[in-house]
């Protein structure tokens, strides 16, 4: 029922008990602290756990023998503790010791050792080991379910374990196949509302949020929530977990409300029932930071990535692989508002981490690369942004595929780079595949996809291929028209984009049309002060010097200059905004006092 607290004192009482009638090597002694130490585990304190383990090992096999059955046991649940520790050369000694020695006294069939082949997947599946986790996954699957059956409950944990491989390598097919598979036969014989039916269907929420499926997604999560609600309460650890998945969907929709209150809900459980040091505890923390970073609540996020950095330190340690993805998203914040120099001395420290403890190959190494690539790009080091985004996407590639959301990350990334540097050859073949990918998983009128329109559109018209930008513009204003607020930002870059494009063509009547409507589109919903309809005016403004107009533009750089002239302390932006407006008046001015000569 969640009720960890209980449970503990009646372990502790039961244990007393028996220290009282047994010596400390009877059975009944090992038998409750088995249970004791796997409370702990599930309360996240594993250093306890970890050094009841270790005793109860070292009497087993003095007791029982190194081969023993109960002691191999052990070995194993301590092989898991090191693993969920993230003491990887401890987890591996333990796990594949347990592992040999069930094949040899047990052989290779038996539930125990089929149960230590799944757990050695799950270790090789930690340290990006795909084809080992993969191989170790389905001869436990193939196993029990020759031996229990697919409907037995250790069959479904191995199901579960390689739907799981499938849909963190964005083999989505094969997990969601799979993921049904194991639902329906819980359902079967666990029941709809069987705590590991629930799991799973919990999984298979995460696999549709994966795919942007939002409908099953938010089905799933949905009916996680009720049932776990009514069956287990609300202040059980699952239906807390079902309540951080949910708002995790509508945080990723954009419903940035609803996600806050059920990740506060959820938070607000788990400090209750888990304590504020638990690993979920900390889960959720670090995702309402995510969701108040998204949101621009700098203060509130930072404070969240702090505490979660801070507990994970404690808890796990500086160098466990959820400690450097804290340390990660707090530089990833610094990024975000701003602060270049910070959040690169952050990332470099988490990526030498990263790289000793985990290795160069693994997902969150690649992620921390490709992040102090981003960095780079904006504090103008554009050599190590170039050789860490090529490097993060060679890594990507070879570990997760040509094709996944991660790798076109960093693809996308790269050709903003050659951008930047206005390498626009080199960018346009990244944009095109980036733009590929996008229409395929999401369609064209994604916010996604139209965004990576407006990069390749752009690229498109530096080089002077304005035909094939004008129809990609084009495609972007109907497309933001269509799925965008009638005053969202982006609808006024399209009509100022396409605007361009007709400018750079010398089309200029077309160029004033849509240079106009951008105007209006920024006066209407951002004001006659706002930085961007001063853009639209100058824009303008050089488009009606070009056409001879030269009072109207006038009139417009005035418009400009006087709605400017109140900032007391102009940003970079602003200055240079300002200086355009002036050259290009002085041009005007230069033509006009030339005609009346």
């Amino acid at each position: 029922m969640g009720n960890y607290n209980e449970s503990e004192s009646c372990f502790i009482n039961c244990l007393a008990g028996y220290k009282h009638l047994h010596s400390p090597d009877h059975p009944d002694i090992l038998a409750t602290l088995d249970s004791l130490v796997l409370l702990y585990s599930l309360m996240g304190n594993y250093e306890r756990s970890e050094s009841i383990h270790k005793t109860c090992l070292e009497t087993k096999k003095r007791v029982l023998g190194a081969l023993h059955q109960s002691t191999l046991i052990s070995q194993g649940n301590l092989g898991n503790i090191y693993w969920y520790m993230g003491l990887y050369s401890q987890a591996w000694d333990c796990l594949s010791e347990a592992l040999h020695g069930f094949e040899v006294l047990l052989g290779s069939d038996h539930p125990d050792t089929l149960t230590a082949t799944n757990n050695l997947g799950n270790y090789y599946l930690e340290m990006n080991l795909i084809k080992e986790a993969e191989d170790h996954y389905v001869r436990s699957l193939s196993g029990r379910e020759r031996i229990l059956g697919f409907g037995h409950p250790q069959t479904l944990s191995s199901a579960e374990s390689l739907a799981t491989l499938y849909y963190q390598t964005s083999n989505y097919i094969k997990s969601e196949k799979l993921y049904r598979r194991a639902l329906s036969a819980s359902e079967s014989v666990l029941g709809d509302e069987h705590p590991d039916t629930l799991q799973i269907l919990g999984n298979l929420g995460n696999l549709y949020l994966a795919k942007g499926d939002h409908v099953h997604s938010f089905e799933c999560f949905r009916r996680c929530v009720d049932i776990c609600e009514r069956v287990l309460g609300a202040g059980h650890p699952q239906t807390l977990i079902s309540l951080g998945r949910l708002a995790q969907l509508y945080r990723l929709t954009g419903d940035y409300a609803q996600s806050e209150a059920y990740y506060l809900r959820a938070l607000e459980g788990q400090e209750l029932i888990l304590g504020l040091k638990h690993r979920h505890t900390l889960a959720t923390m670090n995702n309402l930071g995510l969701l108040y970073k998204v949101t621009g609540q700098y203060v509130r996020s930072e404070d969240c990535f702090v505490k979660v950095l801070d507990g994970n330190k404690k808890l796990l340690g500086s160098e466990h692989p959820d400690t450097l993805v804290s340390l990660g998203n707090l530089g990833d914040l610094y990024l975000q508002k701003g602060d270049y120099k910070k959040a690169e001395s952050i990332c470099r420290d988490c990526l030498e981490a990263q790289s000793r403890v985990m290795g160069f190959e693994h997902a969150n190494t690649l992620t921390t690369l490709n992040n102090l690539g981003v960095i780079c790009h904006y504090l103008g080091n554009t050599e190590t942004a170039e050789d860490s985004m090529v490097k993060a996407i060679r890594g990507r590639e070879s570990l997760l595929g040509n094709d996944h959301p991660e790798t076109l990350t960093s693809v996308l990334n790269l050709a903003a780079v050659y951008s930047s540097q206005r390498h626009y050859l080199e960018a346009i073949p990244l944009r095109r595949r980036e733009l590929a990918w996008c229409r395929q998983q999401h369609g064209n009128t994604d916010p996604g996809t139209l965004r990576s329109i407006n990069g390749l559109a752009i690229d498109l018209r530096e080089t002077g291929a304005l035909e094939e930008a004008e129809t990609l513009f084009r495609e972007l204003l109907a497309g933001r028209q269509q799925v965008l607020e009638p005053g969202d930002f982006g609808i006024g870059r399209a009509l100022g984009g396409l605007a361009k494009t007709f400018e750079v063509a010398g089309k200029l009547e077309e160029a004033l049309d849509y240079a106009q409507q951008a105007l209006n589109h920024r006066l209407e919903h951002e004001g006659p002060d706002a930085w961007w309809t001063n853009r639209e005016r100058l824009d303008l403004a050089r488009i009606l010097q070009k056409l001879e107009r030269s009072d109207q533009a006038t009139a417009l750089l005035e418009e400009l200059q006087k709605s400017m002239a109140g900032i007391e302390e102009p940003e970079p932006d602003d200055q240079q905004l300002l200086a355009e407006a002036a050259e290009l008046r002085s041009s005007i001015q230069a033509h006009v006092n030339s005609e009346s000569d």
